[in-house]
């Protein structure tokens, strides 16, 4: 699926499974855009609403009306983020 979506298939993928993706882009502008407009066009061939953003060197893209997770798979993603330790 990811070759048949090009370069951005795997944050595509990556939106669609966990309802965001959030890309660390340290590069120009044209290129932020390119990814920005790529993400919309890929989710609007799926009918998938989303809204993206770009600020601070971070581009980002959010599903909007997404279903709510699971109980199990909700409780799984807070145990998995909490479970490393956070130290400064």
């Amino acid at each position: 699926m990811g070759s048949f979506l090009g370069p951005l298939g795997p944050d595509y993928q990556e939106l669609l499974r966990r309802g965001h993706v959030v890309v660390h882009a340290q590069t120009a502008t044209a290129e932020k855009e390119f990814w920005r407009q790529g993400m919309r066009r890929l989710a609007r061939s799926d009918k998938v609403r989303i809204r993206t953003g770009d600020k601070d060197g971070v581009v980002y893209a959010v599903m909007l009306d997404r279903p709510a997770l699971p109980l199990a798979e909700a409780r799984e993603m807070l145990e998995a983020a909490f479970s490393h330790d956070h130290r400064d």
